[in-house]
């Protein structure tokens, strides 16, 4: 008899629903499906949302977003470097798409998605710790000029 339960994660504000089976045989095998999609979720969702929309950054008087030359976050001297920058996203783009097409979509994701994802993941847990540990001073506005 299989019986099928919900489990509900929140990550960073985000409600997700799991599905569990208690099913012997699959269970634990939908349970670490299930935990490895939420990491990924958790690792991928919040970072590439923070980077296109500003989610987590200041408001701003328009549109800010890390890959727009012209968003409010950049000067004006700045705009040639994020153009550069964006166009080297491109090029690794087209070259993760070629490798794709030659060695296979697992090749690519086994030798640049794994560490890619594992490189991010560990950037995260440094800055959530350095943010949120309670020894470090938090300033208000008024410490700041």
């Amino acid at each position: 008899m299989t019986v099928v339960t919900t489990l509900s994660v929140t990550t960073n504000g985000w409600m997700i629903w799991l599905v569990l089976s208690s099913t012997p045989r699959f269970s634990s095998h939908i349970f670490l499906s299930s935990i490895v999609t939420v990491a990924i979720i958790q690792i991928l969702a919040p970072l590439n949302m923070i980077k296109c929309f500003n989610l987590a950054g200041r408001p701003y008087d328009r549109f800010a977003c890390h890959y727009y030359p012209y968003s409010s976050l950049y000067l004006n001297s700045e705009r040639l470097h994020i153009l550069i920058s964006d166009f080297g996203l491109l090029i690794i783009t087209l070259v993760l798409y070629q490798l794709g097409s030659t060695k296979g979509l697992s090749w690519v994701v086994f030798m640049y998605g794994m560490p890619l994802l594992i490189g991010n993941s560990i950037l995260i847990v440094i800055a959530y710790l350095n943010h949120t540990h309670l020894a470090l001073p938090h300033y208000d506005s008024s410490k700041w000029d």
